[in-house]
């Protein structure tokens, strides 16, 4: 331990490239390998830990793989901080794409990856801060050097590591000279060495004195220039910004004022990790305003606030409350997998509510939870009048009934018809013309057309309740549920829920029929065949066997997408049935020439022939 304290003293003194990090008159935090031990070293979520707990400087390591792009690893190893193996430098930056990056450190942060080196430069200058970057792979300065010159940071960062070569690339690139803080020096010691043009630098980062308190400040009142630390809550306070004072500050700007003010104000308290801020947070939900009662929801799901479920649950339920604080704590409930029974119960309960903003609320949580909940209750939504109503229910019905798939079905159709009643009052089928579609995508009325508000309100919650039914049925593995995608792509609206059978579309790429599905290649609608050719190329060489006999159509259309598909899949049985289209159909021979030199492609690179040819 004590020669590493040793080697960070050593680093620490060796003069930094580039004389932007420190500043004369401001004491500067420094956070060695970003915040460490608030959040997995060297990723985007410790970059911006660091800033929220007040940092000025990260330090970054910067490691190259494989194929020669910048991530950040402090080791050569990637075994400590991901679910892979092995040396960075042997590894392609797609692999390090496939591995987990967080849950090494805590479960909280499953799932992140590890950063690529532009990544980290963008984000750091988005939030202000400087960078110490340490240089892992040797070799690789230039291309940090000029990563960091096209992202505009040259004058907000320090090179340091292997970062032998920087004198060749920049020469003109000034240094600030640095000396260590030593425990016991005292304030004319500092500034004899600070008249020497030199930044004094107090080291409490990976020592036996990384929480000493006392000593930080005694570092501070010594008058150094930096404290580097890898505990930025602490160092921090030593320096005078406790980050509970500027909660505080937060806080009180989250109570009154400019909304926008206020919005940002608790987005930035949802970022303290470690306060006791359920209080504020639980105040602010009950605020008249549903953006900024939002907002406080918001916020306790991103710091993990389940735990206050069960409280915010008994406080709704004595009344008093607005409807909106109701509708975000049955989304908190869902959001962080309550456990709480006393909490499913009452989020069966908003289930049931007269009021569709709480029963849909209720049931969008429902959706994301195993608890039992009566499946009569839940087809009973099915029918209610409010389509986001019927949305929530399909999707909590979907995960608990694995019979409800023609119930759903059912469900997607009435909204289908709803869904052309509403837009064709404000609407009509667009006219034929070449290369034109029908169409596809959300539409609303012309806001200067009488009652449009009403009508946008109503196709909007029409759609949106569409969308989830489909989902619901798209999550249901059953057969029902895989005939259903079947035929909602081949269906044909003039109205925006055509947008549907895109999504049935790609649904059914894994779950295809192709021998159900090929015959649609005839269908007279040119939007379907493109549907059916694409779901079966998709499909894979699966699909090849029910394609082979479409080649031989009466449908010219039906013939030629058949063979290409079969082209594309590889298919080399129908190698012979080319040649006798070339023959055969001299206006197209040009196409079937093309499908036999694809063939050919595709079976050089199955067997890894890579000779020109």
């Amino acid at each position: 331990m004590r020669f590493c304290t040793l080697l960070f003293l050593i680093a620490w003194c060796v003069p930094a490239a580039q004389a932007t990090l420190y500043e004369r008159g401001r004491q500067t935090l420094v956070c060695h390998r970003t915040a460490n031990r608030d959040a997995p070293e060297n990723t985007l979520e410790a970059i911006r830990e660091s800033a929220v707990l007040g940092c000025d400087v990260i330090e970054l390591d910067i490691s190259r793989t494989l194929d020669g792009v910048l991530v950040l690893l402090h080791d050569g190893p990637i075994d400590r901080v991901s679910t892979g193996s092995g040396e960075i430098e042997k590894k392609l930056s797609d692999e390090m794409e496939l591995y987990d990056a967080g849950d090494w450190f805590n479960s909280r942060y499953r799932g992140i990856r590890q950063p690529r080196f532009v990544e980290a430069v963008r984000l750091s200058k988005d939030l202000g801060l400087r960078m110490e970057l340490d240089i892992k792979s040797r070799g690789i300065t230039r291309q940090v050097y000029q990563i960091v010159k096209g992202e505009g940071m040259l004058d907000r960062v320090s090179f340091g590591g292997h970062a032998e070569e920087l004198p060749q690339i920049a020469p003109d690139v000034k240094r600030q000279p640095t000396a260590a803080w030593k425990p016991g020096m005292r304030r004319d010691e500092v500034q004899k060495l600070q008249q020497q043009g030199k930044f004094v630098v107090a080291n409490f980062s990976f020592n036996d004195h990384e929480l000493d308190f006392p000593l930080m400040l005694q570092a501070v009142d010594a008058g150094v220039d930096a404290l580097a630390t890898d505990r930025p809550r602490v160092a921090a306070e030593a320096l005078g910004r406790s980050i509970e004072q500027r909660a505080f500050r937060l806080a009180r700007q989250a109570q009154a004022g400019d909304l926008q003010d206020r919005l940002h104000a608790i987005s930035k308290l949802g970022a303290f990790p470690d306060l006791p801020l359920t209080s504020i947070l639980s105040g602010l939900l009950w605020d008249t305003e549903p953006a900024v009662s939002r907002a406080a929801a918001v916020a306790m799901v991103r710091r993990h606030e389940s735990h206050a479920v069960p409280a915010l649950v008994q406080d709704y339920v004595r009344g008093g409350k607005p409807e909106h604080a109701g509708v975000n704590i049955a989304w908190i409930a869902g959001m962080t997998k309550t456990r709480d029974p006393q909490t499913q119960q009452w989020l069966v309960q908003m289930a049931e509510s007269v009021q569709p903003a709480l029963a849909e609320a209720g049931l969008r949580a429902l959706a994301q939870l195993d608890n039992p909940v009566p499946n009569q209750l839940l087809r009973r939504r099915l029918q209610d009048p409010q389509p986001l109503v019927r949305g929530a229910a399909a999707l909590a019905l979907a995960r608990r009934d694995s019979t409800a798939a023609p119930a759903l079905r059912d469900a997607a159709a009435h909204l289908q018809k709803e869904i052309y009643a509403c837009w064709s009052s404000y609407a009509s089928p667009p006219k034929a013309e070449p290369l034109g579609k029908g169409r596809t995508t959300f539409e609303r009325p012309p806001v200067t057309r009488p009652g449009a508000p009403a009508t946008i309100a109503q196709a909007t919650e029409l759609y949106r309740g569409y969308q989830n039914v489909l989902r619901a049925l798209a999550s249901m593995h059953v057969p029902e549920a895989d005939r259903w995608l079947q035929d909602e792509s081949m269906r044909e609206s003039f109205d925006f829920s055509a947008i549907g059978s895109y999504v049935a579309e790609s649904q059914l790429w894994d779950r295809a029929d192709p021998k159900a599905l090929a015959p649609g290649l005839e269908h007279g609608s040119p939007m379907k065949r493109d549907r059916v050719e694409w779901t079966l190329l998709k499909h894979g060489p699966a699909s090849a066997a029910a394609l082979r006999p479409m080649l031989e159509s009466a449908d010219t259309d039906a013939r030629i997408r058949a063979a290409q598909t079969l082209a594309w899949l590889g298919d080399a049985v129908s190698k012979s049935e080319f040649e006798r289209l070339v023959r055969s159909d001299p206006d197209r021979a040009d196409l079937y020439r093309w499908c036999l030199r694809k063939l050919d492609e595709i079976e050089r690179l199955r067997h890894g022939n890579l000779e020109e040819k």
